[in-house]
């Protein structure tokens, strides 16, 4: 929600509404919503690879597979619409070094191919390769997961020390090219350990429900976010300081406490963690296109205030993300039938 508000906002033409600390929060929230989307990625693989190590049916070929049957179906889906339909300077010699890495889901790793066919798919590049390691990453809580948090937490922010030095000494666009360096997999590793932590968290301490905790621990994430927030729209949160540093990974520790604290709560309960982490792709996979089109094409959505104009584009995205991922074609099924019946 975090980052289609963002979007909506900044769309709209960032209209004024707030002052000091929510105002800064909300020009922060696509930062803080990426983050909760990876974190929620983490959450969700953990889940799932876990429940196949318990059962001793794991196998990195067939993971590897599930995965991509769940996921490439609608992504080239949309790929397809924003090359074909919306943005034809895509089609052609000019294009085809765009079209081949965001088909390979490398694109995030090319600074010109970064974001642009769509704005939104180059996290779809990051978790991908998240997804490589993932396993992995599964073998390591499940031996420490404490050490593992905290090891992923100092490498994320020793790589970003790295990268933002080497950008901010030898790039001109700066400002960009930290925001590219900063949100590759290295960079943004803790943003997805943080959800696994959770999961990790859940699963061995086996929590049981506790409102006030629950309540005590998603509220004061809420507003250590905002104080972070105040502290990043005056430091910067992809800058060659230690704000850059250690900004999201922060962030991503406030995430994962609200997710501990929702897991508490007796009316939401881990049902509802394991439904955003399930439902969020398609909606955050569409949500710029229907943005777009709305805002080029309809005369009803811009003759609405901006407060308006914000609303109706988060719930008309909300709708049209829903609608789109039930039409697409769900390979995920037919390959779980596939091995039911191998």
């Amino acid at each position: 929600m975090q980052i289609l508000t963002y979007h909506a906002w900044v769309l709209s033409g960032s209209p004024n509404s707030s002052t000091g600390v929510l105002s800064e929060f909300l020009q922060l929230s696509g930062e803080i919503g990426v983050t909760a989307f990876f974190a929620l990625s983490g959450f969700g693989m953990f889940n799932s690879i876990m429940h196949s190590y318990d059962n001793r049916t794991f196998s990195y070929k067939s993971y590897l597979q599930k995965r991509a049957f769940r996921i490439l179906p609608p992504y080239y889906f949309c790929l397809a619409v924003s090359i074909l339909l919306l943005n034809g300077n895509f089609i052609g010699i000019n294009g085809l070094k765009h079209v081949i890495t965001h088909v390979f889901l490398i694109h995030n790793l090319f600074p010109s191919c970064h974001g642009s066919i769509n704005g939104a798919l180059w996290t779809m590049g990051t978790i991908a390769q998240f997804y490589l390691i993932a396993p992995f990453l599964c073998r390591l809580f499940q031996r420490n997961g404490h050490l593992t948090m905290v090891s992923s937490i100092a490498l994320t922010v020793l790589m970003k020390f790295a990268v933002y030095h080497v950008f901010y000494q030898e790039v001109e666009d700066s400002g960009w090219y930290a925001f590219f360096g900063g949100r590759q997999l290295i960079t943004a590793l803790d943003n997805f350990t943080v959800g696994m932590f959770v999961a990790w968290f859940i699963k061995k301490h086996k929590v049981q429900l506790n409102a006030p905790v629950g309540l005590f621990l998603t509220v004061g994430s809420f507003i250590v976010q905002l104080y972070l927030c105040s502290f990043g729209s005056i430091y910067g949160v992809h800058t060659n300081n230690l704000s850059g540093y250690l900004w999201h990974s922060m962030i991503a520790i406030t995430i994962g406490l609200a997710m501990i604290g929702i897991s508490y709560l007796p009316t939401i309960k881990i049902r509802l963690l394991q439904y955003l982490a399930k439902n969020e792709y398609p909606i955050y996979l569409w949500h710029l296109t229907v943005y777009n089109n709305l805002l080029q094409r309809s005369e009803f959505i811009m003759s609405c205030s901006g407060k308006i104009r914000i609303i109706l584009l988060i719930s008309i995205a909300i709708l049209a993300g829903a609608l789109l991922s039930k039409s697409t074609i769900n390979l995920d099924m037919i390959f779980l039938y596939h091995q039911h019946n191998a």
